[in-house]
This record gives structure tokens, C-alpha cells and sequence, in this order.
């Protein structure tokens, strides 16, 4: 029998991405952190993720014009394309 070890679910395989952003923005997510009491990873996880699907309407593009230029320019991205 698998003993219980409490906690909460694993939400998957991470990775951590950081990135510098402009200071208009952050002190925009500051703001709607103090007010809502939000974490912040989580909060730029979801806004993240809210983009992805433009994301990879670029990335269906740019694959299909390397495919008609003989995938000369084409960059291999691998798992890069699995949805959140």
C-alpha cells in the first residue's frame, strides 16, 4: 500500500524562465499583486500561458515559411510546441 504523503498535487514537470521586463510593467504587476494578494509566479505563469496560443500561430508561420524556402531557416523546436 502507497503511504499518503499530504501536501498538494504536482502540477506536472516545471522549468523556471526568467526574464528582465520593463519597469512600467512590473510596477503594474506589483500593483495587482498588492491588491489581490497573488503570487507572483503564479500570476506571470497564467499571463504567460494566456499567450502561448498566439505564440504558436508565429511559430505555425515562420515553420511554414522555411518549408517553402526548402526548410533552409528552419529551427528544429522540439517539445517547445506542447501546450501548457
Amino acid at each position: 500500500m502507497e503511504k499518503n504523503r499530504g501536501g498538494r498535487p504536482s502540477k506536472g514537470p516545471r522549468v523556471y524562465v526568467n526574464s528582465p521586463i520593463a519597469k512600467p510593467a512590473h510596477d503594474l504587476l506589483e500593483r495587482y499583486l498588492e491588491l489581490t494578494g497573488a503570487g507572483k509566479g503564479p500570476t506571470v505563469a497564467r499571463i504567460f500561458e494566456a499567450h502561448l496560443a498566439e505564440l504558436e500561430q508565429e511559430i505555425d508561420a515562420l515553420e511554414a515559411a522555411a518549408d517553402a524556402d526548402g526548410g533552409q531557416n528552419r529551427i528544429d523546436l522540439g517539445d517547445l510546441r506542447k501546450s501548457a
